[in-house]
């Protein structure tokens, strides 16, 4: 089936740093707990996919993705089954991680099936000038075609998620996929400003865009 993320769906953050020390190492630790993890969370209702990535800064930042229709169903899980995966995941990470809890507020592009191993996502977080996704919403409104237009004109862009803190915090990142870091590069190195001015409207300084390399996914 294809899971095309949309308005209202959750993702759930798991970040923390790995034991290993390089992506491949992380790779491995994953292999032994990954069909187990997976088993798990494709027999829940909601769930749509997992994705693990890997900061290129090689400072051993991971960031786990779990994408779910919705929250009540992301709840359920929490309360029925997630000890087991959590245990799994925690076996290749230094500490138990946080794990906050994001709306989808906007989508655009590949379906999740396309956001495959290898492709790179940049990560823009930062606060909200609004205190409600409502009001975040509204001000996206006012930037999102523009940004939008020219990020599908990008060669190698894939597509994006901008998200919302359902816990209170007025957190939110914007997530950009791309085929490859050379994709990427090449679009800060051009137009990138003319869709970060738009976004940063929005936001409150300061405005950090770390780049991972995806290496796992459901």
């Amino acid at each position: 089936m294809t899971h095309v993320v949309k308005p209202g769906n959750i993702i759930a953050y798991l970040t923390g740093k790995a034991k290993a020390s390089t992506a491949e190492a992380w790779v491995r630790d994953l292999d032994k707990v990954w069909d187990a993890m997976t088993e798990v969370t494709f027999n829940q209702k909601g769930f749509l996919a997992m994705k693990a990535l890997w900061n290129l800064d090689n400072s051993r930042n991971i960031l786990v993705l779990a994408f779910w229709n919705s929250l009540p169903e992301r709840l359920a899980y929490e309360k029925a089954a997630a000890g087991g995966v959590r245990a799994n995941m925690e076996t290749t990470l230094v500490g138990p991680p946080p794990r906050p809890k994001y709306e989808v507020v906007r989508a655009m592009g590949a379906p999740l099936e396309g956001i495959k191993v290898g492709h790179v996502a940049a990560i823009l977080s930062a606060k909200a000038r609004a205190t409600t996704v409502a009001d975040y919403s509204k001000e996206l409104d006012k930037v999102w075609s523009g940004a939008t237009d020219i990020l599908t004109k990008r060669p190698g862009n894939i597509g994006a998620h901008v998200l919302y803190s359902i816990e209170g915090t007025r957190e939110v990142h914007s997530i950009g996929y791309w085929a490859s870091l050379a994709d990427r590069m090449a679009y800060e190195n051009s137009v990138s400003r003319q869709v970060q001015g738009r976004f940063e409207q929005t936001l409150e300084p300061p405005y950090p865009r770390p780049r991972y390399i995806i290496v796992k996914t459901t």
